[in-house]
């Protein structure tokens, strides 16, 4: 029970990720403190995605399969 709680939460902060990646130049708009924070995230997610590397909830996956689990 406690790891499909942890894979949940793994799959909410990813896809809160996402959406502040996506979204979060409107944030830093209202809140210009917030502007370094969606700098750096915009940073993370255009280097996984020029260079394809496996970001955090993939190596969970790999973790599981590795476990057998197959919770993710």
């Amino acid at each position: 029970m406690i790891w499909r709680i942890l894979a949940d939460l793994v799959v909410a902060l990813h896809f809160a990720f996402i959406a502040f990646v996506l979204a979060g130049g409107f944030l830093a708009r209202a809140w210009p403190r917030v502007a370094w924070l969606h700098a750096l995230a915009l940073a993370w997610g255009l280097w996984i995605l020029a260079v394809g590397a496996i970001c955090p909830p993939g190596l969970t996956r790999g973790f599981q399969a590795a476990l057998g689990t197959g919770l993710v």
